[in-house]
């Protein structure tokens, strides 16, 4: 069977390209690869909710998040997945108000009614009096941000691309490409199986090939759930919104299903571990997750700092027990702008990952933006043009190289550095 394109990785990006593929070329063949079929649970694209806003200090970004709210209404089973609840973005004192600044300028340049708030402000939408925090705040609130649930939205995308003819998947682990020369012919599975196909896209996140080096770095991010009461999932969900501390990077979702989920957005953990061998041999950050190591827990350091928090915002749940933890692994890039280009040393090879924990709320769009890279496309709207070419320049290859060789930083993360995982859990 001639295969057009092989999809390695049935996470968000993976799964909406190939659903755009088919849109625009009906008659191409496609053959999906992942470890298990989706929801993938270990996934960064698979969780109960993820954040979905256009608050960026970049313009481009919050350009792209104001396009991404509209894709989301627009489409009636993605529709039934978000929940527009309100965001707020706050930071302590003077603390990286630069950064806050440059949000709230680039929301309210977009039309959004967005509020500047004091820290009493604060407190009260979240239906606290803030009294017993060490920190002023200020910050500001989104009325049209929310949340997605993230699962139910793969599920939503991969129900659809199985309707499709000419769509096959195959639920087995990559190990490595194939060549003919510098070439890239196809694939070969943990079973030995070889699979070649005209083009072949690497979508798999936090996870690399042995044979391809890509400027992107596996980070683990804690995350934790606590149960709540029939009146406490009340509270924390009617008039409840998103809230980030930019400070720490700790934020917290409205309740959901019995649940209170609480996260921090930071550089994160590494995993160092030498993957391949002989002259493929190469040391990267490998995630470990719940798949990978059955029963792990979150580190110590990461669950103080979600107590720690709770402690400024939800006094009342600082010490409750943690129903569940999770380390969610994302697929970082120097800046925190995604990877999606040819590679530069392997033909045929077209990369569309580095996520960078900030990828998922342009699900419905982010397709359309990988798909005009993939395929060239041209727009004869001058101004839409323009647009595209920015875009694809922040996500290519040299972007990405030039900023790892100049240390130029992700700025939306957390206080911080880079913890490996050995030393600390």
């Amino acid at each position: 069977m001639s295969v057009d394109f092989q999809i390695i990785g049935c996470g968000v990006f993976g799964l909406s390209l190939a659903l755009e593929l088919k849109h625009r070329l009906p008659a191409a063949t496609i053959r999906l690869f992942d470890r298990y079929e989706p929801p993938v649970s270990d996934g960064a694209s698979v969780d109960t909710s993820r954040i979905i806003r256009a608050d960026y200090a970049d313009p481009i970004y919050a350009a792209l998040g104001i396009e991404a709210r509209a894709a989301w209404l627009a489409d009636m089973e993605l529709q039934a997945c978000y929940h527009e609840t309100g965001f707020i973005l706050t930071v302590q004192g003077n603390d990286d108000r630069g950064y806050l600044d440059s949000c709230l300028a680039n929301v309210k340049a977009s039309g959004v009614a967005a509020t500047e708030l004091s820290h009493t402000d604060i407190f009260t939408r979240i239906k606290q009096d803030g009294s017993h925090a060490q920190h002023q705040l200020r910050g500001y609130a989104n009325p049209i941000s929310g949340w997605a649930d993230a699962e139910a939205t793969i599920r939503v995308l991969y129900a659809r691309l199985k309707a499709q003819p000419g769509v096959y998947f195959v639920f087995e682990q990559v190990m490595h490409l194939l060549y003919e020369g510098d070439t890239v012919s196809g694939l070969q599975t943990v079973s030995a199986e070889q699979y070649h196909a005209k083009q072949t896209v690497l979508a798999t996140g936090a996870w690399q090939l042995p044979d391809v080096a890509v400027p992107t770095l596996a980070t683990g991010q804690v995350l934790a759930w606590i149960a709540l009461s029939d009146e406490e999932e009340q509270r924390f969900s009617h008039n409840f919104p998103v809230l980030i501390n930019f400070s720490s990077g700790w934020f917290v979702l409205p309740a959901y299903k019995g649940e209170l989920k609480i996260a921090r957005h930071a550089l994160g953990y590494t995993a160092m571990r030498t993957i391949g061998e002989g002259s493929i041999a190469r040391t990267i950050s490998v995630p470990r997750t719940s798949l990978s190591h059955p029963g792990q827990q979150i580190p110590e350091e990461g669950e103080q700092a979600l107590r720690q928090g709770l402690e400024l915002f939800l006094p009342n749940l600082a010490k409750r027990p943690f129903k569940r933890t999770r380390t969610c692994w994302y697929s970082d890039t120097p800046k925190g702008d995604f990877l999606i280009d040819w590679h530069p040393s392997k033909r045929n090879l077209f990369v569309a990952m580095g996520g960078s924990g900030h990828a998922f709320k342009f699900a419905p769009l982010l397709s359309r933006e990988i798909a005009d890279i993939l395929l060239d496309t041209q727009h004869k709207d001058p101004k839409l043009a323009t647009v595209k070419a920015q875009r694809r320049q922040k996500w290519s290859f040299t972007a990405a190289q030039e900023a790892l060789e100049t240390g130029t930083g992700d700025d939306s993360r957390g206080v911080g550095g880079h913890l490996e995982w050995d030393d600390i859990a």
